[in-house]
């Protein structure tokens, strides 16, 4: 079967959106106080990144409610899932035997799983405090403002990613402009 150029670049932006996921997932900067701590959905690193503990266990400072970051664990989570699913399933149905209605629910399947990364990263980002206060500095105690990390954004990148990728299937299959046979 002669695979369609536009079933090559979703496949590429499929890798490159999963890879962009997998790694804002495991990340622990999705968001930062300077040169004090960062942390993400697993641990909160301070000093450089030299002193990490598990984010359930972290009581220095309320960085968010423990129920905001295990629903952006489980959305995330539920997203990549997804996005395995897809990545080993596609390719395989496809060189088995491919047919509309398979892409199309494959590439369905995708969709959900990036809307549920995006959900996931927003739900968290939707409860990042302003700022920390009374944080030790060389020997001070200051307010400091709390950013977004490069976790977060690479998370929010991979779920847009693998939206794209799906709806760069599904439109032209439903428009016809992407007929998939077994006789192509």
């Amino acid at each position: 079967m002669k695979i369609p150029p536009i079933l090559r670049i979703a496949l590429a932006v499929l890798i490159l959106s999963a890879i962009l996921c997998f790694v804002g997932f495991a990340s622990n900067v999705w968001f930062s106080v300077k040169d004090v701590l960062h942390y993400g959905l697993w641990k909160v690193c301070q000093d450089g990144g030299t002193e990490c503990q598990d984010i359930d266990d972290y009581t220095k400072f309320k960085l968010h409610s423990i129920g905001a970051v295990r629903a952006a664990r489980a959305c995330c989570g539920f997203g990549l899932l997804l996005v395995v699913v897809t990545g080993l399933a596609g390719p395989y149905y496809m060189a088995r035997s491919p047919q509309q209605n398979l892409v199309l629910a494959i590439a369905s399947i995708l969709l959900i799983g990036g809307m549920m990364n995006c959900i996931g990263a927003t739900v968290y980002l939707g409860t990042k405090p302003e700022v920390l206060r009374d944080v030790k500095v060389s020997g001070s105690v200051q307010t400091m403002p709390v950013t977004v990390g490069w976790g977060a954004v690479l998370t929010v990148l991979g779920g847009v990613g693998q939206i794209a990728t799906s709806l760069l299937v599904i439109l032209p299959v439903r428009l016809g402009k992407l007929q998939i046979d077994e006789d192509d």
